[in-house]
């Protein structure tokens, strides 16, 4: 969990951030200030802590990548992931099983836009109250879901959250749609959450309202072919980015699920 790493008694600080950008897969500077309380010079200081152990530009990279933002209009410059040898490192530490994980630049936007959704969050409540699992672990829950039921995994239905959010007893696990996936990928992942026969609603974040409302309309049309009579269909909620957050932390609002 992202939040354990900050201020961990047995990493030094510059293992605590290798440790939340392997949670977070990419982050800016704003983004890795909010989720530790640190200040931006904290976050610069140990970002090159962790690129000094490379002696080559080259080798730097191997540890801690930086990525600029090309978009203009955007307010972010640069974007943090880890390299391979960043990413073996925070393995050993967390003594999991070697395996490459690098984040591909391609999907900036989309970690990103999943980090804001718990930034916006983060503004409102405090971080004790939260809990936030990232896609792997959020992952790994249904696996554990389905191995407690004895019941044998269907390929055909097996999703990957995007990230799974607790704000005190309440849950809810999150889609970040970043208008680049097609139509049979999206019913792919609603049938996953349909035969997951989970209570915990799903909160959908579209970058604009034309994808929100065609999110919205392909998961109705689906409920009404597939499953108007399916007595387990989870509640969906769909909101074009940032008006998800009064929602999320139930503030007053006309959200209506789908």
């Amino acid at each position: 969990m992202l939040f354990k790493w900050i201020d961990h008694p047995s990493f030094r600080k510059h293992e605590q951030m290798m440790a939340i950008l392997y949670e977070m897969g990419m982050a800016d500077k704003q983004q890795l200030a909010v989720v530790t309380g640190w200040s931006l010079r904290t976050i610069r200081w140990t970002i090159e802590k962790i690129r000094s152990k490379g002696a080559t530009p080259e080798e730097k990279d191997e540890w801690v990548r930086s990525i600029p933002i090309r978009k203009r209009t955007s307010p972010r410059e640069v974007v943090y992931a880890l390299g391979r040898m960043g990413i073996r490192y925070v393995q050993d530490m967390m003594e999991e099983q070697p395996h490459a994980r690098t984040a591909p630049e391609a999907q900036v936007k989309h970690f990103l836009g999943i980090n804001d959704i718990l930034i916006r969050v983060m503004e409102k409540v405090p971080r004790e109250d939260l809990v936030w699992l990232s896609s792997a672990e959020a992952t790994d829950l249904i696996l554990r879901t389905w191995e407690w039921r004895r019941e044998e995994l269907d390929k055909r239905y097996f999703i990957r959250p995007d990230a799974r959010l607790g704000i005190r007893d309440r849950r809810y696990w999150i889609e970040y749609d970043n208008d680049t996936e097609g139509a049979r990928k999206l019913e792919r992942k609603f049938h996953g959450y349909v035969h997951l026969n989970d209570s915990t609603p799903v909160v959908w974040v579209a970058p604009n309202e034309k994808r929100r409302d065609y999110l919205q309309t392909l998961w109705k049309n689906m409920v009404k072919a597939f499953y108007s009579n399916h007595q387990s269909v989870p509640k969906m909620y769909f909101f074009v980015a940032g008006n998800e957050t009064s929602f999320l932390v139930q503030e007053e609002t006309e959200a209506v699920p789908v």
